[in-house]
C-alpha cells in the first residue's frame, strides 16, 4: 500500500515518514486529485513533444528562455506594483513622498538576478531534457 495522503493536515504529513497507510484526515479523496503541480516528467514529455513534432532543440530552449523571462518580468512588475500599493500611505506619512528611495544600480542588480534565477531554473532542466531522445523519453511516459 502507497502512502495517500493529502498533505494538507497534520495527520498525513505526521504519519508520511511511518509505514505506509491511507490518509487519516476528512478531506474528501476528489480534493487529493483535483489541485496537483505539474511533475518535472510531465514537463520532460512537453518538451518531448514538442521535438517530435519538428522543434530543433535550440527553438526549444529558446521558447523555455522566453517563458521564463515573461514569468519573470511578470512576477518583478507585479511584485514591485504590490509593494508599492502597501508602502505608499507609510511613506506619504512619514517622508511626504510616496516613492521609496533606491538607488538605481540596487533596483537594476534585484531585477537582473531575479531574471538570472528565472533562466537557470528554466534553463537548466529544459537542457537536461533535450539531452535523452524524444522518443525515449514519450515511450517512457
Amino acid at each position: 500500500m502507497s502512502w495517500a495522503g493529502c498533505g494538507r493536515c497534520w495527520a498525513c504529513w505526521r504519519w508520511r515518514w511511518r509505514a505506509p497507510a491511507p490518509c487519516r484526515c476528512p478531506w474528501p479523496t476528489s480534493r487529493r486529485t483535483a489541485r496537483r503541480r505539474p511533475r518535472s516528467s510531465e514537463r520532460r514529455r512537453d518538451l518531448a513533444l514538442l521535438r517530435v513534432v519538428g522543434a530543433l532543440p535550440g527553438q526549444v530552449r529558446s521558447m523555455a528562455a522566453w517563458e521564463a523571462g515573461i514569468v519573470a518580468a511578470t512576477a518583478l512588475s507585479l511584485g514591485t506594483g504590490v509593494a508599492l500599493a502597501t508602502l505608499a500611505p507609510m511613506l506619504t506619512a512619514a517622508f511626504g513622498s510616496w516613492v521609496p528611495y533606491l538607488p538605481w544600480p540596487t533596483a537594476l542588480g534585484m531585477a537582473g538576478a531575479t531574471l538570472l534565477l528565472a533562466l537557470l531554473a528554466t534553463g537548466l532542466p529544459a537542457r537536461a531534457a533535450l539531452r535523452r531522445r524524444a522518443i525515449t523519453t514519450l515511450a517512457a511516459s
